[in-house]
């Protein structure tokens, strides 16, 4: 292959992926569950102090989410410490589904 091919190539894949852009994207969906987690965690907690129930479907639902993306990037990435991150956190997701349906069920 020559060099101009190469590089016309690197254009076509790289034409949609603004640096600049993609960073802003990662940082706002980082924002974005910080602040669900945050919403969910006073929830939980108003509801746990006030009524005195456990609603596991609010750790069940934030677990997903970061499973799901610690796995990605690990994957990714090949960082094996963000692939366990993310199969610590599935794990923590399959308990709090399990205890979730529990209540439900019972």
């Amino acid at each position: 292959m020559d060099k101009n091919r190469i590089l016309e190539m690197s254009r076509r894949d790289n034409e949609k992926k603004d640096p600049y852009e993609l960073e802003i994207k990662n940082k706002a969906l980082n924002a974005s569950r910080i602040a669900m987690a945050g919403v969910l965690f006073v929830i939980y907690s108003v509801k746990m102090f006030v009524k005195g129930e456990k609603d596991n479907e609010f750790w069940s639902a934030i677990a997903i989410c970061l499973a799901v993306q610690f796995i990605y990037m690990g994957i990714k990435l090949k960082d094996k410490t963000k692939l366990t991150i993310g199969i610590v956190y599935g794990v923590i997701f399959a308990v709090s589904l399990v205890l979730c349906i529990k209540e439900i069920v019972m």
